[in-house]
């Protein structure tokens, strides 16, 4: 069985159009299907000691390769929705499914289908009722692929957006530039008079997700650069790029905070140093 570390951040938002208040969120990202049940029972036993308000997930819950099953990280999204409502974005892996169906057959619709017979709001951006799970033991879900959901917790309004990139943002071996109105064209602008959240899977734009609006954006993908040192840096990223320097961790830039973690699990190389496998929470201040 793998194990998984807590790693817990103070997020403060300042913001005088918004109500003074406090949440606490929890933070899973690429999950790539390796929760069975001990991990998934370790988690769970981790969340509700911490009784997070709210979950986010940052996308790459399953791995999109021919052959391989979506039934775990359907599994383990069921479970997590025992625990507080959840927001899932999406990463590369759940995009590489939608965009090759020659490879993938319908794996894509299949896994959208599968997740709303568990109880998820698949959100097309439009604003819609909160509607109950039938089993009450359960929390809603929703899929934010390009799209975004509006709620309050604990009396702080949330602007929730997820922001699913485009392939050529997941190039190895290049990068290009992200412009910020791509962001806006695909989710619109940020709120004035909410906590503005963007899950968007790549950090490294984690700037243009600061510079859209994001009082917090939520990212993953690295792995915590396979070998974490320090902090921040890691050795490599899934583009082949050396010692980059926002493979983990919390980076604040004009007040805007931007969250990097480095994931519940790993896919084709099965390798961590000095960087764990870890269950992100979040304990959010506004104007506090």
């Amino acid at each position: 069985m793998h194990s998984y570390v807590p790693e817990t951040y103070e997020i403060h938002i300042n913001r005088k159009e918004l109500p003074k208040g406090y949440l606490k969120a929890a933070y899973l990202t690429d999950m790539h299907n390796t929760a069975g049940k001990e991990e998934t029972a370790q988690i769970l036993q981790m969340l509700r000691r911490e009784k997070p308000d709210v979950i986010f997930c940052g996308g790459d819950m399953l791995v999109a390769r021919p052959g391989v099953s979506c039934r775990p990280a359907l599994d383990f999204m069921r479970e997590l929705r025992t625990c507080a409502p959840v927001y899932m974005g999406t990463g590369n892996h759940e995009y590489r499914l939608f965009l090759y169906p020659e490879t993938y057959g319908d794996m894509y619709e299949q896994y959208k289908k599968k997740l709303e017979l568990t109880g998820t709001d698949v959100t097309t951006g439009k604003k819609q009722p909160e509607k109950q799970d039938s089993d009450s033991k359960r929390y809603p879900l929703y899929w934010l692929e390009n799209a975004y959901r509006d709620a309050a917790v604990n009396g702080i309004p949330l602007h929730i957006a997820g922001y699913d990139l485009d392939k050529k943002y997941y190039k190895r071996l290049s990068r290009e530039k992200l412009p910020k109105p791509e962001i806006q064209e695909a989710v619109g602008k940020p709120k004035r008079n909410a906590v503005n959240i963007l899950l968007a899977h790549n950090p490294f734009y984690l700037r243009t997700y600061q510079a859209w609006g994001a009082d917090l954006s939520l990212s993953g993908h690295y792995h915590g650069g396979v070998m974490r040192l320090g902090q921040h840096h890691g050795v490599i990223s899934p583009d082949f790029h050396l010692f980059t320097p926002i493979a983990h961790g919390l980076f604040v830039r004009n007040g805007r905070n931007a969250l990097v973690s480095s994931g519940c699990g790993e896919h084709t190389i099965p390798v961590r140093i000095n960087n764990p496998r870890e269950i992100v929470f979040l304990n959010l201040y506004v104007n506090q």
